[in-house]
């Protein structure tokens, strides 16, 4: 006899056995009335159901267990940290976009390009430099039109970097000298020329614990761990066939000495 109370399901949702009765019965019902229209032999239902049936063992085997960073194994956890040790301790970042009057790689340091392009970043400086809260199109502008045509280098695209260990040491020192964003660097000699630089944005340093990191990385660790699992899965279920092998054993003799008959074109008696 069953015992009318509240049950709970995951203990998030509250039903009572009644209601848990009643929706059995009305699935039942559809159920058969969906046998009696052919329904089962619908390509579209044959097809929903596997779908429901894969989904089902993917609950059950593989994102069921790993719903959380708590699901990782000891060895799994490890290795996820120490791809992601980087993220323990980071640098202050800076983003930013760049123009560059540009010097010829042979040309000597003070020559007449090397103070051509000098000249020109200087006067690029001079027009943005004293400005606050410059925009980018603005210094992209005054660079053409400075220029005139010189050779000039216009870094669009936003450049993300650290003090140190990433970028060209004198880049990067102009970069970090900048006061605040929407402001630009006085003119810095770098390998590839002479740079006025626009502070686009900073990330400040930060220092996470390894639960923090893990709970950043697990999304992409959880679905790279599922990969895993179905590929590994395919590969079992997969028969592998070794024709070499076939072919061998096809001219084996069987138990009585008569050649093995493997298929409708072996030799017959």
């Amino acid at each position: 006899m069953l015992r009318r109370a509240s049950i709970t399901t995951d203990g998030a949702r509250g039903v009572s056995v009644d209601q848990a009765l009643t929706d059995c019965v009305d699935l039942e019902l559809l159920a058969q009335a969906a046998a009696r229209r052919g329904a089962a032999a619908d390509p579209e239902v044959a097809t929903q159901r596997r779908v429901a049936l894969v989904d089902a063992l993917l609950a059950r085997e593989a994102e069921g267990p790993l719903a959380s960073p708590a699901g990782l194994t000891p060895e799994v956890r490890a290795q996820a940290l120490a791809k992601a040790r980087h993220l323990l301790d980071e640098p202050e970042r800076r983003l930013c976009v760049y123009v560059r009057a540009t010097v010829p790689d042979d040309a000597p340091a003070g020559g007449p390009a090397d103070q051509a392009a000098r000249a020109l970043a200087e006067a690029i400086y001079a027009e943005l430099g004293p400005q606050q809260g410059v925009l980018p199109d603005e210094l992209f502008a005054a660079a053409e039109r400075l220029a005139a045509g010189r050779p000039l280098d216009l870094g669009r695209q936003p450049y993300a970097t650290q003090r140190h260990g990433q970028s060209d040491e004198a880049f990067a020192a102009a970069l970090f000298d900048i006061a605040d964003r929407g402001q630009v660097s006085r003119p810095a000699r770098t390998r590839w020329g002479w740079d006025v630089i626009f502070l686009i944005d900073v990330r400040p340093a930060r220092q996470r614990s390894e639960d923090e990191v893990l709970a950043e990385v697990f999304p992409a660790l959880r679905q790279s761990l599922v990969d895993d699992w179905a590929l590994a899965r395919r590969r079992a279920a997969r028969p592998q066939v070794w024709p070499e092998r076939l072919a061998a054993f096809e001219g084996e003799p069987d138990d009585g000495g008569a050649p093995a008959r493997t298929g409708p074109g072996a030799p017959r008696p």
